[in-house]
């Protein structure tokens, strides 16, 4: 929020995390659009996520996965 507030003269910047694209999505009122309020200028990093899961859980790849948790909502 103090980045999206401060002003346009390029002394400024935000070095963001692939988080800050899907903050919209988990938190319902963002003092900023992270789209509309940011430009960006540069890709300093790239990184690979993986997503694990105890040997019980029965899916086997990320479709199975998410079908799973729609199966069974407000479970954990």
């Amino acid at each position: 929020a103090l980045a999206a507030r401060s002003a346009a003269d390029g002394y400024t910047l935000l070095f963001a995390l692939s988080t800050h694209a899907v903050n919209a999505s988990i938190f319902s009122n963002l003092p900023y659009d992270p789209v509309a309020d940011f430009v960006p200028i540069n890709l300093s990093v790239s990184s690979t996520h993986v997503v694990a899961a105890h040997p019980s859980v029965a899916a086997r790849g990320a479709a199975e996965f998410v079908a799973d948790l729609r199966a069974r909502p407000n479970q954990n």
